[in-house]
């Protein structure tokens, strides 16, 4: 289990070592992993799970950086999934591991941002 958001038509974007966990492989692997994994989009229709596959695999670093991975629906989301909207706000570059630890609440226009 883990968390992710739809952030193209059939793209998710997800951590690394989520999928790995699923897959069965180390989040260290350099290479793209196959298989198929399940995805419930629960905001927009809980307990539909959809078969999806990895299409771009970025390995957990020894410093602990990457642990990036997009997986692609191999059927079409529900057409009230939610497509995240990426915003550049001009603020310096992020970095996080695991959950924040502080408020996050949703912008007046749909996307996400610190309070």
């Amino acid at each position: 289990m883990g968390a992710g958001f739809l952030s193209g038509l059939r793209d998710i974007l997800t951590c690394t070592h989520v999928v790995a966990g699923v897959l069965g492989v180390p989040p260290e692997e350099p290479e793209l992993p196959e298989g198929r994994l399940y995805v419930d989009l629960s905001l927009a229709r809980p307990g539909h799970r959809i078969a999806a596959r990895v299409v771009v695999w970025t390995p957990v670093g020894g410093d602990g950086r990457g642990d990036v991975t997009v997986v692609r629906l191999l059927s079409e989301p529900p057409a009230n999934a939610p497509v995240a909207r990426l915003v550049d706000d001009g603020a310096s570059p992020v970095s996080s591991t695991g959950y924040l630890k502080t408020t996050i609440t949703a912008g007046r226009d749909g996307y996400w941002r610190y309070s």
